[in-house]
């Protein structure tokens, strides 16, 4: 063989072994139409949707670090079949083809859900019931539980990827469960009542987890927890509630959707009461700029870059697209779906998500 040949042939090697080229996709959960809108961030462009069930609601959304397979998960009318089991379902997809990997049935409301840093164990919390089931991400089969409380609705996963966090609505409390032994570690109390309710909504966790950024049921605004204390430090709340405005019945919403920023120094908050985005910055916390947004603003997330949040609007069925640089919406995205609410920034091939829009 000349050399020539062997250059060739070590290219094609390289080539075949190579990792697919993945993009950035943002990827919503529409409750009304049951399915997954995915949307190419590069252009804003709606890239493919996904059907995901015939008759359940479809709440959360989440991928393998590698962005092979999509989970989302699927919560069966409790106000129809208020003894049904099960009670909601976990599904995996192929991003490449859109198939279903496997389904695993539970007999709990699922809601937020979370996988583990080395993409082996997706953690979902079942609202009513006192644990957090962990799949095996490879087959769906339940390997294992986390025990805390009743209503645990929204899991974060520390920086490190040790500790998973579950805010429980029920309580207005947060646990913390050490992934490794999988036990629960500490409980963390945001709420005694006098911060407007005892339910906890969406949180933010820092990257050395000192501190927890959570809103709660019936409160305009959000907490700072300090966690080495355990104790609520700072209580932020807005004075510009619609003078028409009327607190809503269970689970007594006013707020919903914060993140913060990759590098830790940006917080946003979306309110659904005043149709506004508030940005502050984080060191320290001072309020930059609140901008208007949708009907039903309910979730936000970040680019990986950190250079554009995206709220979803679920009464208007798009996504408003924030410009951290200039603190302004720029722009907004027509899902394609119905009631999107819940989003995730996840990594997928490209040639993946070609190939599905394809096929579907």
């Amino acid at each position: 063989m000349n050399g020539l040949n062997k250059l060739l042939l070590a290219c094609a090697v390289f080539v075949a072994g190579a990792p697919a080229l993945a993009g950035e996709y943002l990827v919503v959960a529409n409750r009304g139409s049951r399915d997954l809108s995915i949307i190419r961030l590069t252009d804003h462009h709606l890239a493919a949707t996904l059907p995901i069930h015939e008759t359940g609601k479809v709440d959360d959304v989440a991928a393998m670090p590698d962005g092979s397979l999509l989970f989302a998960n699927v919560q069966l009318d409790p106000d129809e079949t208020p003894n049904a089991k099960p009670r909601g379902e976990v599904l995996a997809f192929s991003s490449r083809t859109g198939q279903r990997a496997w389904t695993q049935k539970v007999d709990g409301v699922p809601h937020h859900m979370t996988v583990s840093a080395d993409g082996k164990q997706l953690f979902v919390p079942l609202f009513d019931r006192q644990r957090i089931e962990i799949l095996d991400t490879a087959t769906g089969a339940i390997i294992g539980s986390l025990y805390g409380r009743l209503g645990m609705h929204t899991t974060v996963l520390s920086n490190d990827g040790k500790t998973l966090y579950a805010g429980s609505i029920f309580t207005g409390q947060i646990y913390a469960f050490d992934i490794a032994s999988r036990k629960l570690v500490r409980s963390l109390s945001l709420s005694n009542g006098e911060f407007g309710g005892i339910a906890v909504r969406p949180f933010a966790v820092t990257a050395d987890d000192a501190t927890i950024y959570a809103q709660l049921s019936g409160l305009h605004g959000f907490a700072v927890l300090d966690v080495a204390k355990n104790k609520v430090k700072k209580l932020v709340r807005y004075g510009d509630l619609p003078a028409d405005f009327e607190y809503p019945d269970y689970p007594y919403n006013v707020d919903h959707g914060l993140e913060l920023s990759p590098d830790g120094k940006t917080l946003v908050m979306v309110s659904e009461s005043t149709r506004k985005v508030y940005v502050y910055s984080v060191d320290p916390l001072v309020l930059r700029k609140t901008i208007p947004v949708g009907r039903v603003s309910k979730w936000v997330s970040f680019s990986a870059s950190g250079d554009h949040a995206y709220v979803s609007n679920s009464g208007d069925n798009d996504i408003s697209v924030i410009s951290m640089k200039s603190l302004a919406e720029v722009a907004r995205i027509a899902t394609g779906g119905v009631g999107g609410t819940i989003m995730r920034v996840l990594e997928i091939p490209d040639a993946n998500i070609t190939e599905l829009a394809k096929a579907k």
